[in-house]
């Protein structure tokens, strides 16, 4: 193989890419503003919404299990709930009728155990699960029953002269061991799954239009009959989406790094999660990324080169797609106590050993080694039924 001969089908292709703005609006643009986009839009009208539900004041009816609202209990406990302006009370001929249309927010059915107590009160809070502030009324109900409680069994025990260190007879505190970086794994969770779909986005459309484009073209003939060799082709082909793969990466990582700053903004720097990230984790993705980056550009090549149209190749590529995002929410789910033969399962072990570098879980290596290297040996033989694939010419221009 003349790989002289093959860098100048690589350029060209490298440089072709390059001068179609739609493909490098997508690219770059697309990369660089999706996920700040997404992800600071998608905080900011969370943030907002949790504010409104927040600030408002549940309207509710309370009454007693035979459905008054003025009996001794029902006025009792609603003194209770409206005290602190906790509840808002609101007459109502049909309470569920008003609950269905939204116009309050639950209906408290209160029971006192025994009869004309109020030491033992059971309230059934009927409530709309679907209607955030309805949903957020019984969360409030909860917090003021939790409270009142408390608060009775203090009055009781101190009027009894019991200590009240009795109702903490055991007390657990939960200490973090020291590099753990806890607070951002669920964070960190879905970087390998955002670097993949990066990856996979960088590398499809260009990847389709360098082999079946070519097809619909009509353009392959001439580049079959060049001085290059078919395996020459092959590898340039690879090495031309390959490039553009890693650069979507690189993107997709700046992408993320600002988005992070972005949240620190607007939640006032402690709201947001700060995620570890140093050269060390650049390096050590670099070294599971490359091997993946070389089996999906291969496994996009090949059916690519098969298919008799981009629009095919892309119907190709589907399963792919699918088995990637599979793989990505599975990864997240998963941890480094998981048998270490699972690191050699395609797309699934190297988005583990991501997962579990960027955690810094000792003797990562052990595994993520064994995932790169087997992500290697299948993007070798990948990258042989391509070469295989070019050999072909009942293939190449199959009708």
């Amino acid at each position: 193989m003349n790989w002289k001969r093959m860098s100048i089908l690589w350029r060209k292709e490298l440089i072709g890419a390059l001068r179609d703005r739609k493909t490098m609006m997508m690219l770059v643009i697309m990369t660089l503003l999706y996920y700040p986009l997404l992800t600071v839009g998608i905080g900011l009208f969370t943030k907002t919404q949790m504010e409104q539900v927040n600030a408002q004041i549940p309207v509710i009816v309370v009454m007693d299990a035979a459905g008054s609202t003025t009996s001794s209990i029902a006025t009792e406990v609603s003194s209770v709930l409206t005290q602190n302006h906790d509840f808002r009370l609101a007459a109502a001929e049909d309470p569920e009728q008003a609950l269905r249309d939204r116009t309050i927010q639950g209906i408290a059915k209160v029971t006192s155990n025994p009869a004309g107590s109020f030491q033992n009160v059971a309230i059934d809070y009927e409530y709309d699960p679907r209607y955030n502030v309805s949903a957020h009324s019984l969360d409030k109900l909860n917090q003021l029953a939790a409270k009142l409680t408390q608060e009775q069994i203090v009055q009781r025990l101190t009027a009894k002269g019991i200590d009240l260190s009795i109702l903490t007879p055991y007390q657990v505190r939960a200490v973090e061991a020291p590099g753990t970086h806890s607070d951002a794994a669920m964070v960190l969770s879905f970087v390998p799954y955002l670097l993949v779909i990066g990856l996979v986005a960088g590398g499809m459309g260009l990847a389709m239009d360098i082999t079946a484009g070519e097809k619909e073209r009509g353009t392959i003939a001439t580049l079959l009959v060049s001085q290059l060799s078919r395996t020459e082709i092959a590898v340039a082909k690879i090495s031309t989406t390959l490039s553009l793969s890693v650069v979507s990466i690189i993107l997709t990582v700046i992408s993320l790094l600002i988005t992070q700053r972005l949240l620190q903004a607007i939640m006032g720097g402690g709201g947001a999660i700060a995620v570890p990230f140093t050269l060390s984790d650049v390096l050590d993705l670099t070294v599971i990324l490359l091997p993946l980056a070389f089996l999906l550009t291969a496994l996009l090549i090949l059916v690519g080169t098969y298919a008799r149209s981009n629009k095919e190749g892309s119907l190709y590529a589907m399963p792919i797609i699918v088995l990637v995002i599979i793989a990505g929410a599975a990864g997240g789910s998963l941890d480094s106590s998981i048998n270490v033969a699972t690191y050699a399962v395609p797309f699934l072990g190297p988005l583990i050993a991501i997962k579990t570098l960027l955690l810094h879980v000792n003797n990562a290596w052990n595994a993520a080694g064994l995932a790169a290297v087997t992500t290697l040996i299948y993007a070798v033989i990948a990258i042989w039924f391509v070469v295989r694939i070019y050999s072909r010419e009942e293939v190449l221009f199959r009708a």
